[in-house]
């Protein structure tokens, strides 16, 4: 079921032949996230350890080889048997894959500008209107 929030304030449910479209544009976003991470020439990393990026870690097997997170907390532990770094001691050569929303993606890559890794922002869905995430 997708929903939304009404103009009303309550939660409206969308028609199902919407609800298919909908959903079938995010799946084909996550066959797009998982083909930029698959396309990527040797090892990469993943930033955070959420769904999406145990998600993507798992898609993408042997290739992922670190994660990188800002929660110290999280720092120097493992998540799925690889190493979880902070932004400071991240590699700066192998691609660190960003499995959020465009606009999410571009908001992380800013503050982490100073850490000089090798982000890669997320392609945008195929819904999103013409220039924007």
């Amino acid at each position: 079921m997708l929903a939304r929030p009404s103009s009303f304030g309550s939660t409206a449910v969308l028609p199902a032949a919407r609800s298919r479209t909908a959903a079938g544009g995010h799946v084909a976003w996550l066959h797009q996230v998982l083909e930029q991470g698959a396309a990527i020439r040797g090892p990469v990393g993943i930033l955070g350890t959420s769904i999406s990026a145990t998600w993507l870690a798992a898609a993408l097997g042997d290739k992922v080889t670190f994660f990188v997170d800002e929660d110290a907390s999280r720092v120097g532990r493992e998540h799925l048997g690889l190493r979880i770094i902070g932004p400071a001691d991240a590699p700066k050569e192998p691609a660190v894959l960003m499995p959020l929303r465009p606009d999410i993606a571009l908001a992380m890559a800013w503050r982490l500008s100073p850490f000089n890794l090798r982000l890669n922002i997320p392609p945008a869905p195929p819904d999103a209107p013409e220039g924007k995430p």
